[in-house]
């Protein structure tokens, strides 16, 4: 990081660049107000992080060997984001406390009613639908149900 800032290779990534694992970087939280155009720093970019090969380990395993130092990596950043395609559910404490977290990713076999219960409005929910159900026997009331249910408990 510290090469890419001397070299002033950073950029802005607040706007439609895409962010984490589904989703655009908006937000009017960044960059903050101090921010210097000519000389981008972590402070004013999203970062993510995630950890796919820890998915079937235990909450406490995830945040003994991966979210303590993914912590760390992410605290210069301005706003954070985590998560991919595994499933989180169990995780959200651990999550929840990384400073400045705001989009977590919501995989398709999570329990979308169980993370919206514990992310209660107050992060990004990026929920990646099942998308399975677009391919063999299509059946668009099951996927309308399925996409309303989503949408009611978030």
């Amino acid at each position: 990081m510290k090469q890419l800032i001397d070299l002033n290779l950073l950029d802005l990534n607040n706007d439609n660049t895409y962010q984490n694992s589904g989703g655009n970087g908006w937000t009017d939280e960044l960059p903050p107000a101090d921010y210097d155009p000519d000389h981008i720093m972590p402070k004013d970019m999203w970062a993510m992080a995630q950890a796919q090969e820890l998915t079937q380990v235990s909450p406490e395993m995830h945040e003994e060997f991966a979210l303590h130092y993914e912590k760390q990596l992410l605290a210069p950043f301005g706003l954070t984001s985590y998560g991919c395609c595994e499933d989180l559910t169990r995780k959200l404490d651990y999550i929840c406390r990384i400073p400045k977290m705001r989009r977590i990713s919501i995989a398709p076999w999570a329990d979308v009613d169980a993370c919206a219960e514990r992310l209660k409005g107050d992060y990004i929910f990026s929920w990646k639908p099942q998308p399975s159900m677009l391919v063999g026997h299509f059946n668009e009331e099951k996927v309308r149900d399925y996409i309303r249910h989503t949408a009611e408990v978030c």
